[in-house]
């Protein structure tokens, strides 16, 4: 089964979730459940997580800070693979979690050299594939993404 397709902005493709406008975490209620800091930092990672519809852990593993972790950054398209963290990447111009996208939702995994039409997201998305018309390749992709982040986690030494 594919995981999440996501759009450009790495948003599901669901309806408007049951409870939208409403507290998902009325039974953890603090006296803030989001606080709007530097950074846009989430401050409630269970309330952030049931928003954004993804574990809690996924959203402490994404939080980025002044200490941000490096990733392996794998370009679908032409197989270039760098170590940056979340900001160098961005500033880089790749398309790749936690600043484009989100993880484990399929979107574009992409370098700053190669273009989205190439991608499994573009097949699935744009294309209308199934899971069965993409590419070895592809599949690998999308295998990679149901895996983040640990998929494209640097292990240290």
């Amino acid at each position: 089964m594919l995981p999440l397709l996501g759009n450009r902005t790495g948003i599901d493709h669901l309806d408007t979730p049951s409870g939208f406008g409403e507290s998902r975490c009325e039974s953890e209620r603090y006296e803030a459940d989001i606080q709007i800091v530097p950074c846009a930092r989430m401050v409630n990672s269970r309330c952030a997580a049931a928003a954004s519809h993804v574990s809690p852990l996924r959203v402490r593993l994404t939080h980025v800070s002044g200490t941000e972790p490096q990733w392996r950054h794998i370009c679908e398209v032409c197989g270039v693979e760098e170590i940056l963290t979340p900001g160098d990447a961005f500033d880089l111009g790749w398309d790749y979690p936690p600043r484009m996208g989100q993880f484990g939702v399929v979107g574009p995994r992409c370098c700053p050299h190669c273009p989205n039409v190439k991608t499994a997201w573009w097949a699935l998305a744009i294309d209308g594939y199934t899971e069965d018309m993409l590419t070895e390749a592809q599949r690998a992709t999308v295998s990679r993404i149901a895996g983040e982040p640990q998929s494209i986690a640097v292990l240290s030494d």
